[in-house]
């Protein structure tokens, strides 16, 4: 796309971190990202040190991207923070999915608690990493990272409709809600031949996508693939690590290392995906039924949310076995309401205003502002 990169860490630390297994489990997978990325944080610092050039240059920082809201304290860097899910916002009014049993509708103290304990649980996590760069910069430490540090306080984007999830008033007041972004490179990385060529065949088939950095589904796609036996459907199994798959697939079952979603799922009958919420939007988009395997991160909340919108079904890991999975698939396929959700889903999708366009004006009207003095003047407001 013609933009300059600048890469962290090296392809020995990526590899370390995808293939760790603690990196797919629920008690361990925010632990495993936080001690993967530590050896990264003053890199990437330093990087931004170097690029930042005052009244010319402003960030766009994604969720776990500490080194730019440190940055922005240190150094006035001008920061908007973007949101992928709904997730990465803390909500005593309508608690995200955290794997407690709390919702909008509990007592007004549990709602309370449980947000406490997640910040504790986000504390005790990254706030030591994130400290430890901030005494080596000048800065005090911070707490309460996942409820408050990590929006800046100069400019919050949240990269998701009102219809997923609704802008609450206890959100930083500094927040601007957009749509999905749903970019996929399709413009860059066209279809691949054969996977064309196998769309083209008969029925439509079923799209297993477990993540583009998991490199351990092997359960999954071999869950999957006795899904479509079952059912007689047919699959794409996309993964870049092909060692997850068997040497040789049955008929009817294509593997490709990547394809863009956006014409690949118009083509398909159903969506089998771990929960992300790219992938969920982009089926969401393309008017299709989804199975869900909610591992970590934000996948659980994600899940949840696209059961209520009567659009998916998802399972646990545990229960996530060829049967169940044929079974979630006939019933999805088969429901008139699900087609009908669908539908309406993917036409709410197609009719929003494109939110790069959006985002972009959002992060260009911080150029030339002074992101230390607004850091300092949110820290003031939150005492």
């Amino acid at each position: 796309l013609g933009l300059e990169f600048h890469g962290l860490g090296t392809d020995e630390s990526f590899e370390s971190a995808v293939h760790d297994p603690a990196l797919w489990r629920p008690a361990t997978a925010f632990r495993t990202i936080a001690r993967h990325m530590k050896p990264m944080l003053s890199e990437s610092y330093d990087v931004l040190a170097r690029l930042y050039v005052p009244g010319e240059t402003v960030c766009l920082a994604s969720s776990l991207a500490f080194s730019a809201r440190v940055a922005q304290e240190a150094l006035g860097l001008p920061v908007a923070t973007g949101h992928l899910q709904p997730s990465s916002f803390a909500s005593v009014e309508a608690p995200p999915y955290m794997g407690m049993p709390v919702t909008r509708h509990s007592p007004l103290l549990l709602r309370r608690i449980a947000i406490r304990i997640a910040d504790a649980f986000f504390d005790a996590i990254f706030a030591p990493t994130i400290n430890e760069l901030r005494s080596d910069v000048g800065l005090s430490p911070i707490r309460r990272v996942w409820s408050r540090w990590w929006h800046s306080p100069q400019c919050v984007i949240a990269l998701f409709p009102d219809w997923y999830c609704p802008l609450r008033t206890d959100w930083p007041p500094q927040t601007h809600q957009l749509g999905f972004p749903l970019y996929d490179q399709g413009d860059v990385d066209p279809m691949p031949g054969p996977l064309l060529d196998f769309l083209h065949e008969t029925d439509p088939p079923v799209v297993f996508a477990p993540g583009s950095g998991n490199a351990q589904a092997e359960r999954f796609f071999r869950a999957g693939m006795t899904a479509c036996q079952l059912t007689g459907r047919r699959a794409v199994l996309l993964t870049r690590y092909r060692e997850q798959l068997p040497p040789d697939l049955p008929p009817g079952v294509i593997h490709v290392e990547y394809a863009p979603f956006g014409a690949l799922l118009r083509r398909s009958a159903a969506l089998v995906h771990h929960g992300g919420i790219g992938t969920a939007a982009q089926g969401m988009a393309a008017g299709i039924p989804q199975v869900v395997m909610p591992m970590a991160f934000d996948q659980p909340d994600n899940a949840r949310r696209l059961s209520a919108l009567g659009v998916a079904n998802w399972l646990s890991p545990r229960a996530f076995s060829g049967a169940r999975v044929a079974q979630a698939l006939e019933r999805l396929l088969g429901d008139a309401a699900v087609r009908d959700a669908c539908t309406r889903l993917a036409e709410r999708i197609s009719g929003q205003s494109p939110p790069a366009a959006a985002a972009a004006d959002l992060v260009d009207a911080l150029r030339g502002t002074d992101g230390q003095a607004m850091a300092v003047e949110g820290a003031r407001r939150e005492r």
